[in-house]
């Protein structure tokens, strides 16, 4: 019998945040969307698994303003969001002008930022968690430039599925034992038309 693709995505998503225990029921959950194929899968995925799992979703969307396709990016965000009756919160940040005043690269002051408006939008709307689409790809990548980078065997953790943004708020990574080709398939089964930021890749 043909599996269905949606169906053991969506399964598969709901597996790892139970057995890793990222999400509680009657939580409000923070879902980061930059609009792009791994973003776009977890926005879906959750959508479809909030009732299960009894939790509130609100969309957070930040234009670095770093390219020019970032305010249809964040236009597009809005309208997904919209037709899934998701709230949604955008925001646009000067990253250059705030890597020029941290001296951070410019790669870690869009981290930076992002993560500080993450933060922002969760005790607004009081959520207690953020989502970010992280997946397996991810952590295997990290590991590899941590070693190459020569960070020793502490390298070997990659990205934690859980980890602390503030008091009372932690970031978790539903996609985190999922791969991008996973991800691509949903996007595709789903007729899916994510944003792609080709500077991801690189």
């Amino acid at each position: 019998m043909e599996v269905d693709p949606i169906q053991q995505f969506e399964q598969a998503v709901l597996g790892t945040i139970r057995q890793r225990g990222l999400l509680a029921p009657g939580e409000r959950v923070v879902v980061a969307v930059s609009g792009g194929a791994d973003s776009l899968a977890l926005l879906y995925a959750l959508h479809a698994l909030s009732g299960p799992l009894r939790v509130a979703l609100h969309v957070a969307h930040l234009n670095h303003r770093l390219r020019r396709a970032a305010p249809a990016e964040a236009r597009f965000v809005a309208d997904v969001s919209a037709r899934l009756g998701v709230p949604c919160t955008v925001e646009a940040v000067d990253v250059r002008a705030s890597q020029r005043q941290s001296g951070l690269s410019l790669e870690h002051a869009a981290r930076s930022e992002r993560y500080r408006f993450f933060l922002r939008t969760a005790n607004a709307v009081n959520a207690s968690k953020v989502t970010t689409a992280h997946t397996a790809d991810d952590t295997v990548e990290t590991v590899l430039l941590n070693l190459i980078r020569g960070s020793g065997t502490d390298g070997l953790a990659g990205i934690p599925p859980c980890r602390m943004l503030a008091e009372g708020v932690a970031v978790v990574r539903p996609l985190i034992d999922t791969w991008r080709t996973e991800v691509e398939a949903y996007c595709r089964a789903m007729d899916l038309a994510p944003r792609e930021d080709t500077s991801n890749r690189s």
